[in-house]
């Protein structure tokens, strides 16, 4: 199976059972990022070449690759590098609900490209 990359930046690994905004059912899907719209919209693989991936618990760097088990982008124009805040690690979201407090983080400022994408080697096992 081809795994396509999803606007929420992960790769789509999983197949969507239920057809549902003009996709047939049986579409990719992220499983992490359900029911967000974003985890079954493909969006346009950027380049990974040259691009390494960590483990979640920095365990293993292999190159990227969308076949990576929870596979993340996080290079330019990823929603982590726009959407996380380079001051206080806060979403842009939790700013704009008032959630991050003036003592935590002046504001928000996005992170920009994170040095390595994230996936999941197995370390804790699959079940």
């Amino acid at each position: 199976m081809t795994t396509a990359l999803m606007r929420c930046g992960c790769a789509g690994s999983a197949r969507h059972n239920n057809a549902h905004d003009g996709l047939e059912a049986g579409h990719p899907s992220c499983v992490v990022h359900i029911p967000a719209k974003a985890a079954c919209e493909p969006r346009e693989a950027p380049s990974l070449e040259g691009r390494f991936a960590k483990c979640g618990e920095g365990c293993a760097i292999v190159p990227s690759s969308v076949e990576l088990a929870f596979f993340e982008y996080r290079g330019p124009d990823s929603p982590a590098a726009l959407q996380d805040c380079g001051e206080c690690g806060y979403y842009e979201s939790a700013h704009k609900e008032g959630r991050v407090r003036s003592r935590e983080c002046a504001g928000f400022q996005p992170h920009g490209p994170y040095e390595y994408d994230h996936y999941y080697c197995g370390h804790s096992g699959w079940d």
